[in-house]
């Protein structure tokens, strides 16, 4: 009986951990793994745990952008030029990581078993974000609206996003600097990277629960669930924030975080 409180209480703390991280560039997957490991958190089905958590932040992402996805399905159904072309650029940027994981899905999983490619790509891809932010930001001549980005920008982005297949890379981290390298600003990269997440990372927790349904059990599906809660309510919290941040601040800080945080997961792997 206190077991199985102590696990719904870690999945509890882990769904806040996913709820915090995943719209920020530091990768949701490396923490959710090594926290995990530091809070005792093991399972079997901790990859379909780690999926169905962040689907709770997609969930509070549909939340969030409501009035936004409303407009667009309004859009499609009265044929607005505006929506349609915006629902065209996230099918094109959703259709690259889509066809990827369909056909690499079981490699993509095996790579999940190496922590040092985790760690590795927290530096490299701090390193990136001090490069990007150093070499190709500037507030002039910026997209500021997401409606008006255009085919080539929304399918580098939704390449970019394949890149966050590798565990430790960050899906948001890839897609906000792929934002920004085309040309969009902060806040509008930011959006656009959140948006084409719902339907990304949705259907990757619908594939992995269905592909898995025989491993859950009764705990399991308890624990999902409060970690889906957890996730869903410190994901409301902290998006406002985020978009308010990323809007009048650099992503230097990220960059240097994931830097440090992957210097200390190497750390602990060598030790």
């Amino acid at each position: 009986m206190l077991s199985n409180f102590y696990y719904f209480v870690q999945t509890f703390f882990l769904g806040i951990i996913e709820g915090i991280t995943e719209f920020i560039p530091v990768s949701s997957t490396a923490h959710l793994i090594f926290l995990g490991k530091l809070i005792g958190f093991h399972s079997e089905e901790s990859r379909i745990f780690e999926v169905f958590i962040q689907a709770g932040a997609m969930f509070a992402l549909l939340v969030f952008f409501r009035e936004k996805i409303k407009d667009l399905a309004l859009g499609i159904i009265y044929l607005d030029l505006k929506q349609l072309l915006f629902f065209r650029n996230l099918l094109v940027s959703i259709i690259p990581s889509v066809l990827i994981g369909f056909c690499f899905i079981r490699t993509i999983k095996d790579i999940f078993n190496y922590e040092i490619i985790i760690s590795i790509s927290l530096i490299i891809g701090g390193f990136i974000i001090l490069i990007v932010e150093n070499n190709y930001y500037s507030n002039n001549n910026r997209e500021s609206s997401i409606y008006k980005i255009s085919l080539r920008q929304a399918l580098f982005i939704g390449l970019l996003q394949c890149l966050a297949m590798i565990p430790g890379v960050s899906r948001s981290g890839a897609t906000i600097i792929a934002g920004i390298v085309v040309g969009l600003d902060r806040r509008n990269a930011t959006e656009f990277s959140f948006m084409m997440a719902i339907p990304t990372i949705i259907g990757a927790a619908v594939y992995d629960v269905y592909s898995n349904i025989n491993l859950l059990s009764s705990k399991l599906f308890i624990g999902m669930s409060i970690g889906f809660i957890a996730s869903y309510i410190s994901s409301m919290l902290i998006m406002h924030f985020v978009l308010e941040f990323v809007a009048n601040y650099s992503y230097k800080i990220f960059g240097w975080y994931r830097i440090i945080v992957g210097l200390l997961i190497l750390l602990m792997i060598i030790m």
